[in-house]
C-alpha cells in the first residue's frame, strides 16, 4: 500500500490538480500541528481529546489516500473512545511514524 496515493487524493478533488496541490500544501503546514495535538492529548491523559484529534486526522488521511495513517488514526481514535490510554501510546507512535512518512511523501510529490 502506498504511503500517499495521489490518484485517490486527486479523485477526492474532482481530478483538479490545482486544488489538490493547495490541499497538500495545507497538509504539509497543518499536519505536524495536528499530530502534536494528538500527542499532547495522550500526554495529558485526555481520552476524549485524543479521540477527537485522531478522528480528524483519520478523515484527512482517507481523503488524501494515506491508508497507513488512516488505519493508525482509526486505531488511536477507538482507543481514545474506550479510554485505553496505556494501549494508545503504541498507537500514537505508529501514527507519528505514518504521519512522518506521509509528510515526506507529499513533500516529494510537490517538489
Amino acid at each position: 500500500m502506498p504511503i500517499f496515493d495521489r490518484s485517490v487524493a486527486l479523485h477526492h478533488t474532482g481530478d483538479d490538480d490545482e486544488i489538490l496541490e493547495q490541499i497538500l500544501r495545507m497538509f504539509l503546514e497543518q499536519g505536524p500541528e495536528r499530530m502534536a495535538l494528538v500527542e499532547s492529548a495522550l500526554a495529558r491523559s485526555q481520552a476524549k481529546d485524543l479521540e477527537r484529534e485522531a478522528h480528524g486526522l483519520k478523515g484527512t488521511a482517507a481523503t488524501l489516500g494515506m491508508e497507513e495513517l488512516r488505519q493508525a488514526a482509526y486505531a488511536v481514535e477507538r482507543l481514545g473512545a474506550e479510554g485505553r490510554l496505556e494501549e494508545a501510546a503504541a498507537g500514537v507512535a505508529r501514527m507519528r511514524a505514518a504521519m512522518d512518512a506521509a509528510l515526506a511523501a507529499v513533500g516529494r510529490d510537490l517538489a
